[in-house]
């Protein structure tokens, strides 16, 4: 018994060596700012805002809780329609419906404003907070006639601020909805946009259906460290990832511990009770008894051989007969075999089927009697 418990130890703390590994310390992921950019110039109306709208709320897939949004909109010139805190499902559907309201009424599209707007309403509190700039246009650059084209450099000094703030690089993503470009424009585009962040791309729909947002919402989780999942899908991955030895030795310690239990279960709840029995020659008085709770098992076997557990010293006594114990409430019952009914006559059977206390019953020469409990 001892070595048994040994080597189930043995099994057990290594199991908890090699799954309870002490992980590196987990990343605190500060909340993240999206920018969502949509173009509301007039010429997105023949079908163009219709993709956004269809589009660009599965890209709210990516932001988790604590994440705030940004959503603005801008043609001649750019402006904020509202500020959102992911907290709860509903807090998406209330940027879904702000998106869903956008109407293209603008006349041109002025890249340049734009640009100078973010630069003055992109600044983060938190160094550590990444920003996502998500720019969604039909159009590189439509300013109005007489207004400074791109040729004219956007001077962006002139828009920060006294102060300015230890924040990282947002990574701006410049999806271009229209039906022509050229690889000049897109350069330009690129380079205006770097006044604000090195990590910029201009992301094409591969067809007319797409808006290009799967490959913007790819880059974006690329970027994020992994969102912490439940501690059972956490348990799981681990379990899954276990060599099949580790998973052998895992099995014959819960093998090894439901015998031990097993075991002390019996140990904890012995048999009870007193079997009786006394030959058909011999006064019910001098009946012999066997106080069962000594076994310590269910099996009670009664026969004449030596391997019986109450035997009975008589060569003529029938081969064993096997009584199965089981707990019924604070009593036991035995149940038998069919063939083993057929040596059997019960005087008092209060259960049909079984041996209960009480019952009275002859083998042979032999009458037997069990009573529940112990005598004193």
């Amino acid at each position: 018994m001892k070595q048994s418990y040994a080597i189930l130890s043995v099994l057990l703390a290594g199991l908890m060596t090699l799954s309870c590994a002490k992980e590196k310390e987990k990343e605190v992921v500060p909340p993240a700012d999206f920018y969502l950019v949509i173009d509301t110039s007039g010429s997105m109306a023949s079908g163009t805002m219709k993709r956004v709208k269809e589009k660009l709320p599965a890209l709210l897939e990516s932001a988790r809780q604590g994440d705030r949004i940004h959503l603005l909109q801008f043609d001649e010139k750019p402006q904020t329609i509202g500020e959102y805190t992911i907290r709860s499902a509903e807090d998406r559907r209330t940027v879904e419906k702000a998106i869903l309201d956008l109407k293209p009424s603008g006349a041109y599209t002025d890249i340049k404003q734009l640009i100078a707007y973010l630069k003055e309403n992109t600044r983060s509190t938190n160094s550590s907070a990444k920003q996502y700039i998500v720019v969604l246009s039909d159009g590189i650059d439509d300013p109005r006639p007489g207004r400074k084209s791109r040729k004219d450099r956007v001077e962006l000094k002139e828009y920060e601020a006294t102060e300015k703030l230890p924040v990282q690089e947002p990574y701006i993503f410049y999806v271009h909805l229209g039906d022509k470009t050229s690889v000049a424009a897109e350069e330009g585009l690129k380079e205006d946009l770097k006044d604000l962040s090195t990590e910029v791309k201009v992301v094409k729909p591969t067809d007319a259906a797409d808006a290009g947002l799967d490959e913007v919402k790819k880059d974006i989780e690329a970027t994020r460290p992994p969102a912490e999942t439940p501690w059972w899908q956490a348990l799981w991955a681990k379990a899954t990832a276990l060599p099949l030895w580790v998973w052998g030795c895992v099995a014959a310690a819960l093998l090894l511990l439901l015998l031990l239990l097993r075991r002390a279960f019996r140990t904890i709840k012995p048999l009870e009770g007193i079997l009786s029995f006394y030959e058909a020659t011999e006064h019910p008085s001098m009946a012999r008894e066997v106080n069962l709770h000594k076994f310590r098992r269910d099996d009670l076997t009664i026969g004449s051989q030596a391997g019986a557990v109450i035997r009975i010293k008589d060569s003529a006594f029938p081969a064993q007969i096997r009584l199965k114990a089981k707990r019924s409430g604070k009593d036991f019952l035995f149940g038998f075999a069919k063939k083993d009914l057929q040596r059997m006559e019960f005087l008092v059977q209060k259960k049909r089927g079984f041996i209960s206390s009480g019952d009275r019953f002859r083998i042979a020469n032999y009458t037997f009697e069990y009573s529940h409990g112990t005598k004193k």
